[in-house]
């Protein structure tokens, strides 16, 4: 099991019972940002291959103790973007590995995840103009999960998403 799936629970369990402030955020914060690679995709610990499920155990918990900001959030877009199937639909764990129905359900909740996480900033800068998921979308359309992604996941019966 990856460390940050212990975290995640423990962060979580913290959280539950009103005792974040049990914990260092900074240096929990600096540990999970460390998690981020080259490719933009997050680790489960140190020497290990980025995975899309590990950015929802590791961009939750950054929410959670308000350190979203520390990672490069379009560079993790990407990164879950480059391991979609664009001819069947679908996500895998990394670039060009197959397609299964758990990171699939991980690439689109960590895709949405992230919007979450701008939404969070904005509204605690107080910013007028909000960043949306769409905005991921405009650049020569680089940020777009396929509709064959979320139309396998349909089938599937993972979701209600319609496209």
């Amino acid at each position: 099991m990856a460390i940050v799936t212990v975290v995640f629970c423990c962060v979580g369990a913290l959280a539950i019972t009103g005792s974040l402030y049990h914990i260092d955020k900074e240096l929990l914060g600096w540990w999970l940002c460390e998690r981020q690679v080259k490719s933009g995709g997050l680790n489960g610990h140190p020497e290990k291959l980025p995975n899309v499920c590990y950015s929802w155990w590791v961009l939750s918990r950054l929410i959670m103790i308000d350190r979203v900001q520390w990672i490069h959030k379009e560079k993790l877009v990407k990164f879950i973007l480059d391991c979609q199937d664009k001819e069947k639909g679908g996500i895998s764990d990394r670039p060009d590995d197959v397609v299964d129905v758990f990171h699939s359900y991980f690439g689109v909740a960590d895709y949405q995840l992230v919007a979450v996480a701008c939404l969070s900033l904005a509204a605690k800068v107080e910013k007028t103009q909000v960043p949306l998921l769409l905005d991921f979308q405009v650049e020569e359309s680089k940020f777009v999960i396929e509709a064959k992604t979320i139309q396998r996941m349909e089938l599937l019966g993972l979701g209600c998403w319609k496209v």
